[in-house]
């Protein structure tokens, strides 16, 4: 649908008006070229000194939403429609932005026509028309722009996006089909005026502008939509911070201050200045914010469409992982655990540390076997979900196959997960277990070299896709001189690429170090010598049963031992091959 905007420079007017309070602050071109963004009309010194006060009824998170649907039928109406989808923040919150688009959209007001507006316009209503599109991020790039990040973790993450919000999109549609006004919003393109691009403009507001607010108000807006705030900017070091407080008349509200903790790490050009020993931030410096530095590249990219000039690597990065085509149980165990695809590559300490971690439930319940302890048991009752969220930002991910893609499609199928006889309730219950299992060595080994497998992979992948000519190369310079937004994105794609390829180097070596050190471990070569006899861990339950074992064993048959488990982690490391069981 047409949207009806309005000039950024009205913008401090109305947060007068609804009462949001803007203390030597207002809306501007950025001193530093990112366009419009929040800066100062006056000195701030004073360490926590206030910028921006929201106060609570323009906090939109989803139990405000729900608050106004107790007085506005049709958002009500739409709300329940799409049970599931609304139980989640992203989705009450998508819908609720739809709406307040339509409040203002010409399509639904042009004069003499019988579209009129749907629930009852508020506030938000009018401050969304402050809101450019974010044509910026991914979501709507060209395919000739999508095509800069092929082989990068973006490019997976993007199909699958866009895959979603299709879906998405039209389960929407279907879900509202009965409603008394779907014709004014669903009647196709001759006579609807609800469009897919609608669907994306919606979701790229949520993905850009959600803030985390937390405080001791309560945490009932941890994930909302903050007016006015939401236009600061980022930088890694930004001098401001915000919060849930309570104001003066005892109030819950979203506070945005002056950090003097972080204030001091910037430079004369990001706003500051020393000024008789104290931090000062001078009148017409931008406020600037931090949107997270523990994100990784690809996702700040894909929710902000920009990337921080100075990353050392990419810090975290999600790459796809294929289930072992070896594991008789591996489409149980997804089911048991309603396990998320993909493993997650991160640096805990930064750029400076060698050290690499990874999270991913599946990679663990991959690592077990029926020798080790396992036993998974059918039942009747369903399933306990029919799609997944990343828990991070809500949004919806492409789900690993289940057992009903072998198991006649029967969606009524579920299973227990049990090791060593203990239920296994959750995922985080599973990695609790086999943390302190006496084999747990012999699952990090095997998990590392899982791992270690998919990390040489993407690097393989990212080698021998890299894009670029000369002649393109050429092309994006002379682009560059014109400031367009099509180098703009080869540019930011091809420093991607970079930080994620330094990302997978240092952990691919992190993980083959790990890796030759535990394979020479007397806890995993004891347990490859207990499985080459075919016992398993279980018969050898107690300590003195282990060391009764341990004892036959001596030094030389170890040695032995590591050879093999060496021979058997380069077989499990070559592509196609997924040998882990043996270790």
């Amino acid at each position: 649908m047409k949207r009806s905007l309005k000039p950024i420079e009205s913008l401090p007017i109305w947060a007068k008006e609804n009462g949001i309070i803007l203390n030597g602050v207002t809306l501007a071109i950025s001193p530093s070229g990112y366009g419009t963004g929040l800066v100062t009309t006056a000195r701030h010194s004073k360490p926590g000194s206030l910028f921006i006060q929201v106060p609570s009824h323009l906090l939109f998170s989803k139990g405000r939403v729900w608050e106004l649907a107790q007085e506005d039928e049709d958002l009500a109406q739409i709300l329940a429609a799409n049970g599931e989808f609304t139980q989640t923040t992203r989705g009450t919150i998508l819908i609720f932005l739809l709406m307040q688009i339509a409040h203002t959209s010409p399509d639904l007001l042009e004069s003499g026509s019988e579209r009129l507006p749907i629930g009852k316009p508020g506030p938000f209503a009018e401050y969304v028309q402050y809101i450019q599109t974010e044509t910026s991020l991914p979501t709507f790039w060209s395919g000739e722009d999508t095509d800069h990040f092929w082989g990068t973790s973006l490019e997976r993450h993007h199909v699958a996006k866009m895959r979603s919000l299709a879906t998405e999109f039209e389960q929407f549609k279907a879900s509202c089909k009965d409603l008394h006004w779907a014709e004014i919003w669903l009647g196709g393109e001759e006579r609807g005026c609800l469009t897919f691009q609608d669907w994306l403009t919606v979701d790229a507001m949520w993905r850009s502008r959600a803030m985390d607010l937390s405080g001791e108000a309560g945490d009932d807006c941890r994930e909302c939509l903050v007016p006015v705030m939401d236009m600061a900017n980022h930088t890694p070091d930004g001098i401001a911070a915000y919060e849930l407080a309570v104001d003066g008349n005892g109030k819950k509200c979203a506070e945005l201050r002056l950090d003097m903790d972080l204030a001091p790490t910037l430079t004369h050009q990001g706003g500051l200045m020393p000024y008789q020993g104290a931090n000062v931030v001078r009148k017409g410096s931008e406020i600037t914010i931090s949107y997270g530095n523990i994100k990784g590249a690809a996702e700040m990219i894909f929710s902000y469409g920009f990337l921080d000039h100075n990353l050392p690597d990419a810090r975290s990065m999600m790459l796809g992982w294929k289930l072992p085509e070896d594991d008789p149980l591996r489409f149980e165990k997804v089911a048991a655990l309603d396990l998320e695809p993909g493993i997650q590559i991160y640096t805990p300490g930064g750029a400076e540390s060698s050290e690499v971690c990874f999270a991913g439930a599946a990679v663990w319940a991959m690592s077990i076997n029926e020798e080790d302890g396992l036993k998974i048991v059918r039942n009747t009752e369903p399933p306990s979900s029919s799609f997944q969220q990343n828990d991070n930002c809500n949004d919806p991910v492409l789900p690993l196959q289940t057992p009903s893609d072998e198991d006649n499609n029967n969606e009524s199928t579920s299973y227990n997960l049990f090791f060593k006889g203990t239920l296994i309730t959750s995922k985080s219950h599973l990695l609790d277990i086999l943390k302190h299992d006496r084999a747990a060595l012999v699952f990090r080994t095997r998990a590392y070299a899982y791992v270690l497998m998919r990390v040489e992979e993407e690097l393989s992948r990212l080698a021998s896709s890299h894009p670029s000519t000369d002649e393109d190369d050429s092309t994006n310079a002379e682009d560059e001189k014109e400031g367009s937004s099509a180098s703009s994105r080869a540019r930011i794609c091809q420093q991607l690429r970079h930080l994620e390829i330094t990302l997978l180097s240092k952990a691919a070596e992190y993980f083959s170090a790990q890796i030759s050190t535990l394979i020479e471990h007397p806890d995993v070569v004891n347990y490859s010598i207990l499985l080459e006899q075919g016992l398993t861990l279980p018969e050898l339950s107690d300590a003195e049963q282990w060391a009764r074992f341990e004892d036959e064993h001596d030094e030389r048959n170890r040695v032995g031992y590591v050879s093999a488990l060496e021979e058997k982690l380069e077989r499990l490391a070559a592509p196609g091959r997924r040998e882990a069981n043996g270790v």
